[in-house]
């Protein structure tokens, strides 16, 4: 049988009435944390944060760095060319000319031109005697074509003002047109008659594709397509007539701009901002900012 007053003695809280309060546990810890850990404070927080953006804009420049990066096309203020075109370091300008060499306009293809122009330009594909291969530019053919409607965007000249435009001529380098609205408002300043060597181009005419009405009728690709002429500083410097393209007729020269040219200090190897650099720059400026800002909430 149980002893009911063992059960119930004058010690038992129950009898007495009295009750015992939790004495703390020595090391014990908030939920979630381990034993023996703190709670980092707000500035190492801060710090590991900026630690991961640091890290991140390493991964982002490695990602752009293995991309092509798109460069400049770039020319030292020392260059004599710099001199004769009376600019300086910061500006930039066009190159223009015709090819000493010709060819049909049966393509399409606008690439098929431009592929043309910037083999006489740089000397490629047995071309020879050009004045401007030792700055390796790219050229594209003033040009209009089936598959390609935009001459004004395939030779970058697109910009509202854009920047001027020299002809190839060693001579003066003579201003062509003062920016893209002066090249297509229908009249040049001077006649497209020199060529990639810098010599004088007698009247001929050339392949353009572009009408002067702005209608998409008769570009290169087409039976017949309009030319233009260098003797012309009108519309007809780029529509002055229209030629056939079937066998019989004449091959002819195209015009080749350059890609937009920048003076800076170094030429093709100064030193000019990729891609990758300027995200991981971005991005450590970035974290760096919100470090500083959370260490002086901290102070």
């Amino acid at each position: 049988m149980v002893n009911k007053k063992k059960m119930f003695s004058a010690k038992s809280p129950a009898h007495s009435g009295r009750v015992d309060t939790l004495t703390p546990v020595p090391n014990a810890h908030p939920k979630g944390l381990a034993s023996g850990r703190q709670s980092p404070s707000e500035g190492e927080r801060s710090c590991k944060m900026f630690k991961k953006m640091i890290s991140f804009a390493a991964i982002v420049g490695m990602v752009f760095a293995l991309a092509p990066a798109a460069q400049a096309a770039t020319i030292d203020p020392d260059d004599p060319l710099v001199g004769s075109l009376g600019l300086s370091a910061g500006d930039t300008f066009h190159l223009v000319f015709v090819t000493s060499t010709t060819r049909d306009g049966t393509s399409p293809d606008i690439e098929d031109y431009n592929t043309f122009v910037d083999d006489v330009a740089n000397n490629l594909n047995g071309n020879t005697g050009s004045i401007v291969a030792q700055y390796g530019w790219e050229w594209y053919a003033i040009a209009r074509t089936k598959n390609d409607l935009d001459e004004k965007a395939n030779t970058h000249t697109t910009d509202d003002p854009g920047y001027p435009v020299y002809l190839n001529d060693p001579s003066s380098y003579p201003v062509v047109a003062s920016n893209y609205n002066d090249l297509w408002d229908g009249t040049i300043q001077h006649k497209l008659n020199r060529n990639e060597k810098g010599q004088f181009v007698g009247r001929t005419d050339l392949w353009t594709g572009i009408h002067k009405s702005s209608a998409t009728s008769e570009p290169l690709g087409d039976s017949y397509v309009r030319v233009g002429n260098t003797d012309e500083t009108s519309t007809g410097w780029f529509d002055v007539n229209n030629k056939g393209t079937s066998p019989g007729w004449p091959d002819w020269p195209l015009y080749a701009l350059s890609e937009p040219v920048t003076i800076i200090p170094g030429g093709p190897d100064g030193d000019i901002p990729e891609p990758a650099t300027m995200a991981m720059v971005s991005l450590a400026a970035c974290g760096l900012g919100g470090y500083v800002r959370r260490r002086r909430k901290l102070a």
